[in-house]
């Protein structure tokens, strides 16, 4: 909104508008009222995590395209951030392709003793441990490793270090899945 604002006020067009290094503390308030207004929703800290995470990103690619210059022109900055964030995307889909073409679908009955184990961890959603516990059991049934992988930060993700232990499977938010068997 700000770079419409200065667009239309010193009628140069978005296309031509330049950004000089003093441009950096609009980013700086730009993400400040962010941060409160996620702090105010009461939202988790992953989430004020990733907004740190863009933060970082776009102040970083600012930092690199202003170097050794004067001026940049804001739609040149622009196009750097659409095309990392694309490339992002394009590795994170070819790793997830490769997970996915190898996806089998296999019902499994938890082993009891692996049942009891998630249960004593108080999974609180209904069927949580005995999917949990399933994985579990097809993990040392076919002596592989396996992701179990969820959006449940509440219940699953945020358990995910006792699982890990207690059942020797890695529980996962879909993004980072991919990462599950790295050494």
């Amino acid at each position: 909104m700000y770079f419409q604002a200065r667009s239309a006020s010193t009628q140069v067009s978005m296309d031509e508008l330049m950004l000089s290094r003093e441009d950096i503390w609009l980013f700086q308030q730009f993400f400040a009222r962010k941060f409160r207004e996620v702090s105010r929703a009461g939202r988790r800290d992953s989430l004020l995590a990733k907004l740190r995470e863009i933060e970082v990103s776009i102040v970083l690619t600012f930092e690199e395209r202003m170097r050794g210059r004067e001026a940049l022109l804001l739609k040149d900055l622009m196009a750097d951030i659409v095309s990392r964030v694309l490339n992002v995307g394009d590795g994170l889909r070819i790793k997830y392709s490769r997970v996915i073409d190898s996806y089998k679908f296999v019902n499994i009955e938890p082993d009891p003793s692996k049942l009891e184990e998630a249960r004593a961890l108080d999974l609180p959603s209904p069927g949580d441990a005995e999917h949990v516990a399933s994985a579990a059991t097809y993990a040392q049934q076919e002596g592989v490793e396996v992701a179990f992988v969820s959006l449940d930060y509440k219940d699953v993700i945020s358990k995910s270090y006792e699982l890990q232990k207690k059942l020797g499977i890695c529980c996962s938010d879909p993004l980072y899945a991919i990462y599950c068997f790295v050494d």
